[in-house]
């Protein structure tokens, strides 16, 4: 799991723990959101067309556009129902409620046109972040869908070169 790599990662002669980041894409925005909320040894982290919003979101609002949810979450909701119907079990597991707990920064890349993660997870972690004055910034690409390409992925590329540049540096 991620949290073991990190471990790993910390005690490696040719690592230093002081220039960690993480990059994840769809579901690996979703890991590293979660790692974001528990643990402060990953510096900055940055989250391309990431699944990154709440639960209530993702499984009452968005769950008919993210097609691997549709698929993943009937034997979940089977058993502990909707954020709605058992609110204390979500609030418990949804990172979205530990926000307050990230202590590195956040790029976010979106394309505005994603047919498989809806944009508006990353532009409610946004707000969500903002709200609780984290280090956060959203970059949201035209007609781009859920995997960027083009002038596009240079300019994600570029920007996600220089966030870790600027937070990952000596």
């Amino acid at each position: 799991d991620s949290l073991n790599a990190l471990s790993a990662l910390q005690i490696h002669p040719q690592i230093n723990p002081q220039r960690i980041g993480v990059w994840g894409h769809s579901n690996g925005g979703l890991i590293g959101l979660r790692m974001a909320v528990v643990t402060d040894q990953v510096r900055a982290h940055v989250f391309w067309a990431g699944v990154v919003g709440s639960y209530t979101d993702m499984l009452e609002t968005h769950i008919r556009r993210i097609e691997f949810l549709r698929r993943l979450s009937p034997p979940v909701i089977e058993e502990f129902g909707l954020p709605s119907e058992n609110p204390d079990y979500w609030q418990r597991i949804d990172p979205f409620a530990y926000l307050d707990a990230v202590s590195a920064p956040i790029q976010l890349h979106h394309g505005n046109s994603d047919s498989s993660v809806p944009v508006e997870l990353s532009v409610s972690l946004h707000e969500a972040l903002l709200a609780s004055r984290k280090d956060v910034e959203l970059y949201r690409y035209p007609g781009m869908d859920h995997n960027f390409y083009g002038q596009a992925f240079e300019d994600a590329m570029r920007r996600t070169v220089e966030f870790f540049s600027l937070y990952l540096a000596e």
